[in-house]
């Protein structure tokens, strides 16, 4: 062993030099030559989980001793079922890829023991990740589970072995079969009546929906029976016509169309003529009651299609006129529908 006075590391190694061991207070890791090479981190350090990491394997003659003095210790338990938590676990051989880790230094040849993501499923305190997510497992964690099983096992023979508490237990075993078939049976009962219960909701639901089914038929048959009633009527039906004032050719007037498609469900146009001479002109939208639902003015003279929307008025018979320099010159009739 030597001591350099001027760096902050304590050297380690046998007269040869061939293995020397370094600990470097600067970086917090105790570190040999790269055959063995181990990590000393404080506690404090945050660079690893571990305080000790050896890569390869380690030899103690004295065995390793860990701290289980009962006051040491609070929350102290039994472990429950014990044998069932052992038969969950799945031992396995396996290899180590050395070829993939070579600075890992682990054993060559085949070995036994557990994986540490199914280990991790069963008994997850038993299992630990590095800072690089590399996970490790605590194989003496495993030993109290072993104990715990293994007199477990042997109450279950002792009881066997015991023809009294055997029958007692045949008994108790018959009555916990019974218990778990009656509950079996409860469950069962209370799925099919949920089952039930949830066939009379959606029948419930059926029926109405056949009855909104059957008014809206109804409806619709009605509407399709007036609107069969009135379509001849309404196509090509001149209300009224008024004569044009102060036009200059006797000859030329104004006209209005029937609108496209009639009856209609959104959109309609509506075909005009505007002779030169008219100054003003507009085309309204009215209730058979003569309520104005909309107006459109200032018309393109000539010949032109007024697109018009009615989407949110309701189904029925409108009057659209052509008001030409402040009077009503001609309407008509159109249908809304609410058929898509």
């Amino acid at each position: 062993m030597g001591m350099n006075l001027f760096s902050p590391s304590i050297m380690f190694g046998d007269p040869t030099g061939q293995l020397p061991l370094s600990f470097d207070y600067d970086f917090g890791y105790l570190a040999c030559n790269p055959a063995t090479f181990m990590e000393l981190y404080p506690p404090t350090s945050g660079l690893s989980p571990f305080r000790l990491v050896l890569q390869g394997s380690a030899f103690a003659a004295g065995g390793l001793w860990v701290p289980s003095d009962q006051r040491y210790k609070k929350s102290i338990e039994t472990i429950a079922s014990p044998l069932e938590t052992i038969l969950k676990l799945k031992p396995s051989t396996y290899e180590y890829d050395n070829d993939k880790f070579p600075k890992k230094n682990f054993v060559k040849g085949k070995s036994y023991g557990f994986i540490a993501q199914d280990l991790q499923k069963t008994i997850p305190e038993l299992v630990i990740a590095d800072t690089a997510g590399m996970l490790a497992v605590n194989y003496d964690g495993i030993i109290p589970f072993l104990a715990g099983a293994i007199q477990e096992q042997e109450a279950k023979i002792q009881s066997l072995l015991n023809p009294a508490q055997s029958k007692s237990i045949v008994k108790s075993s018959e009555d916990h079969n019974l218990l778990e078939q009656l509950n079996r049976l409860e469950t069962s009962n209370q799925k099919q009546d949920s089952v039930i219960a949830q066939y009379q909701v959606e029948i419930t639901d059926l029926k109405q929906f056949i009855q909104q089914q059957s008014l809206l038929l109804q409806a619709q048959t009605k509407e399709l029976q007036t609107l069969k009633n009135c379509v001849q009527q309404s196509l090509n039906c001149v209300i009224e016509e008024t004569p044009i004032p102060n036009s200059s050719n006797g000859t030329e007037k104004p006209e209005l169309g029937v609108n496209v498609p009639n009856p209609f469900s959104t959109f309609t146009e509506i075909p005009y003529y505007l002779p030169q001479y008219v100054k003003e002109a507009r085309i309204i939208i009215k209730s058979t009651l003569g309520v104005t639902y909309k107006s459109y003015d200032n018309l393109p003279l000539g010949h032109q299609y007024l697109k018009v929307s009615l989407e949110n008025l309701s189904a029925g018979t409108y009057i659209y006129s052509l008001e030409i320099n402040g009077k009503e010159f001609q309407s008509k009739r159109m249908i809304l529908t609410n058929l898509k």
